[in-house]
């Protein structure tokens, strides 16, 4: 009788928590059907252009985490919030500012809940937002809310002073002074900046002028990136440095000295000088720059060398930089050793007028914490969809000194410019003048250099290259190698090196399979990346993967050409 009871009570429970699950399950059901129609959470029009659009994301078919789903239903209704939970993490504000459409007040509130990171990828469109009525105007000292209560900290979020006057006697908010709310962001440590689909105009010029004022007073700010921006000269970015303020800027005359223009000493400038005229001297630091880590300038035509030796100069926290697509000569980095004295990382990109010509640049004698080195990754810009003018070409022979070097910290060298001849040193070419002939400009030989202490080497015009017979006798520390094709046999020379354990072959399709296959002797490798491995290779993938043991432990063959890409800040 005892069992029998126990059994029935056992049974009892158990159809409970059946029905339990059931009902659970049935409440869960309607509550997500209610979600996914409900009006709260439709996406508003997408004025911050992160490629959302009006589809209602929580009818995509593709998987999401539970974090994607919170960070969605955050976004869509966060026009309507007036204010973010105090607990709420600072990645997932982030991430619930980057998917929503920004507004000066929701851009107020999400910098008052400890934002860390923002990027703004249409930044004239960020004042033309409409603000929403959510947020209620209350000022302690505007005599319009003598006898009105102060709102509850937890029901809404303090609206700052500079977003607030009086009209008629009536408090309202105001746009004009929204650039304000940078200086109050303490938390603000990585800010993005970028042109979008609403151009440019003098209104947000001059807004652009007065938040890069305001962002390079702040403590927090370590990253920033601005790009896209046709208007932007080099007096808008006079606050990255501690440039001088208006009064010096237009000047009166009195007690100015003329200074020299600045201008690159090396033959390949002075022959680009139709193109890139000399530029003065901007003027002494008189504010304290920002403490920036690390400076991402893209796209933006009429800023020039003055712009980039100042931060190099001023800013003695800067340790990475980042040009791209920018009018600039070797100006800039000019007796590079000291220039470039606190760098740690610089990457070039499709800036044509630098050469990294001597004197400007001595490869023998590199800068001391300069680590990686990164001149025009991913080759050629054909590569990428831009036109063979904003290649970047550096002479093979300027570039051997490298080799030359008694100190350097480089370990990290990527190389997608062309070898070739500085324009002003064409004619001096030849064996009477150059004792290496005219294959010293635009081939470079690496059985005559040595990279002795280079970890991770990236190359991509492979056809300008000699590689040495073996490379395990070239080099005893190279562990990372990639290369656009594999030519000359590299495969087959790459035998042998015990230190290497990344290699990544952009384009395979030039391969054959013996040297394809040959791949598998490379038993030190953990991370294999092949592209444009086709049909006629695609079979002997396994027998790779196969040969090169449990060792391996990432290998990716894709059909297609890949090339890698780099984090940037505008990601």
């Amino acid at each position: 009788r005892a069992e029998r009871a126990e059994r029935r009570r056992a049974a009892a429970e158990s159809a409970e928590r059946r029905e339990a699950r059931a009902m659970e399950r049935e409440r869960r059901r309607r509550h997500s059907r209610t979600v996914r129609r409900g009006p709260a959470c439709v996406t508003p029009r997408n004025l911050n252009n992160n490629g959302c659009g009006s589809q209602n994301l929580w009818d995509d078919a593709s998987p999401r985490t539970l974090r994607a789903l919170c960070v969605e239903a955050c976004a869509a209704v966060l026009r309507e919030t007036t204010r973010l939970p105090p607990a709420m993490p600072a990645a997932l504000v982030d991430e619930t500012m980057d998917r929503c459409a920004l507004d000066v007040r929701i851009l107020a509130m999400c910098l008052a809940a400890g934002a860390t990171k923002l990027h703004l990828r249409d930044f004239a469109a960020v004042p033309n937002v409409p603000l929403t009525a959510a947020w209620r105007c209350w000022q302690e000292d505007s005599p319009t809310c003598v006898g009105v209560p102060r709102p509850p900290p937890t029901r809404s979020t303090p609206i700052p002073a500079a977003m607030v006057e009086t009209v008629d006697g009536i408090l309202q908010t105001r746009v004009n002074g929204w650039t304000r709310l940078f200086g109050l962001a303490d938390t603000l440590e990585t800010v993005a900046l970028e042109r979008g689909e609403t151009g440019e105009d003098d209104e947000s010029h001059g807004y652009l002028r007065e938040t890069l004022a305001e962002l390079c007073g702040t403590r927090s700010l370590r990253k920033m990136a601005l790009g896209f921006f046709e208007r932007v000269t080099d007096d808008t970015l006079r606050p990255l440095w501690g440039g001088g303020g208006e009064g010096e800027r237009d000047g009166d005359g009195e007690g100015e000295v003329e200074k020299a223009p600045l201008a690159s000493s090396s033959a390949a400038n002075r022959a680009a000088a139709a193109f890139v005229l000399p530029v003065p001297i901007p003027s002494p630091v008189t504010a304290t720059p920002p403490a920036l880590a690390r400076l991402d300038l893209s796209h933006l035509p009429r800023v020039t060398d003055a712009t980039v030796r100042s931060v190099l100069v001023n800013c003695q926290t800067l340790t990475e930089l980042r040009l791209e697509f920018l009018p600039v000569t070797d100006a800039c980095v000019a007796d590079w050793r000291v220039a470039l004295r606190n760098l740690a990382w610089l990457e070039v990109k499709s800036c044509p007028y630098m050469r990294f010509a001597y004197p400007d640049v001595d490869w023998s004698r590199p800068p001391d914490k300069l680590r990686t080195l990164r001149i025009q990754p991913g080759g050629a810009p054909e590569n990428w969809g831009y036109s063979p003018d904003r290649d970047m070409r550096v002479s093979a022979r300027h570039l051997h000194q490298l080799s030359l070097a008694k100190k350097s910290a480089i370990t990290h060298l990527c190389l997608g410019c062309e070898f070739a001849a500085p324009e002003g040193e064409n004619k001096r070419l030849g064996v009477g003048g150059n004792v290496g002939g005219y294959r010293s400009e635009t081939v470079w030989d690496l059985r005559e250099a040595p990279l002795r202490r280079v970890t991770h080497l990236e190359l991509y015009r492979a056809r300008q290259i000699i590689w040495p017979r073996r490379l395990a006798r070239w080099t005893d520390c190279l562990e990372s190698l990639m290369v656009e094709t594999a030519e000359d046999g590299l495969i087959h020379r790459l035998v042998g090196v015990a230190t290497l354990t990344r290699l990544v072959v952009c384009d395979c399709s030039a391969m054959d399979v013996d040297e394809f296959v040959a791949i598998g002797k490379l038993t030190s490798l953990t991370e294999l990346r092949c592209g444009g491995v086709g049909e006629r290779l695609a079979p002997f993938a396994g027998d790779v993967k196969a040969a090169i043991g449990d060792g391996l432990v990432e290998a990716h063959f894709h059909s297609c050409v890949e090339y890698p890409v780099e984090e940037s800040l505008f990601d």
